[in-house]
């Protein structure tokens, strides 16, 4: 048996939270932390999303929200969207050139 860090109470060695007071169990914080990608404080992932979406419909609004993005991120998983979206607003500009083209 363990002790929680916050209210000092018994419990389980395999416990995750603390039946008593809800506190995390020193641990065992690697395993709960896992399904969330961590961000920076402040950072907000609208700019990702938007340039994602517009890459699709609107590529030129995609490549600047995109760059716009990679240059204000610095969260990793956030500057990756961004990065993409810049790709696909090539790819899809490309596309649509070739489709108008032949």
């Amino acid at each position: 048996m363990k002790f929680c860090t916050k209210c000092g109470k018994e419990i389980l060695d395999d416990a995750f939270v603390c039946p008593s007071c809800g506190c995390l169990v020193n641990g065992n914080n690697a395993q709960s932390n896992t399904s969330a990608p961590k961000i920076a404080p402040g950072e907000k992932t609208g700019l990702a999303t938007a340039a994602l979406v517009c890459s699709f419909l609107v590529p030129i609004a995609g490549l600047i929200c995109g760059i716009v993005g990679t240059i204000k991120y610095q969260t990793p998983s956030l500057k990756k969207r961004c990065t993409a979206a810049i790709f696909i607003s090539i790819a899809v500009w490309i596309v649509t050139y070739l489709l108008l083209v032949s």
